[in-house]
């Protein structure tokens, strides 16, 4: 698993037990259990993270990562300023 963390570039294994609830910011709890359930990959759908800097998006997106990993799933992380230089 360690091998292939690093193969989909995440910096860190994050999961979503480890999140911190106790935080200022407000997230949909049930909406990210949705996403972890990763049900949108079965409906070939999107997700997409956005809100202000600091509210653990980064994180957020390496766990999805690590649990898609875990399910078996093929991941690869980028940042968006790393994926749009790659785009242009």
């Amino acid at each position: 698993m360690e091998l292939r963390v690093r193969a989909a570039g995440l910096e860190e294994t994050c999961r979503l037990e480890d999140f911190d609830w106790s935080a200022v910011i407000t997230l949909d709890r049930r909406l990210l259990d949705a996403v972890f359930s990763l049900e949108f990959l079965a409906k070939h759908e999107h997700v997409l993270l956005v809100g202000l800097v600091g509210v653990d998006k980064t994180f957020l997106a390496q766990g999805l990562g690590y649990t898609a990993l875990r399910a078996g799933h093929t991941v690869r992380f980028l940042h968006a300023h790393d994926f749009f230089w790659a785009m242009a």
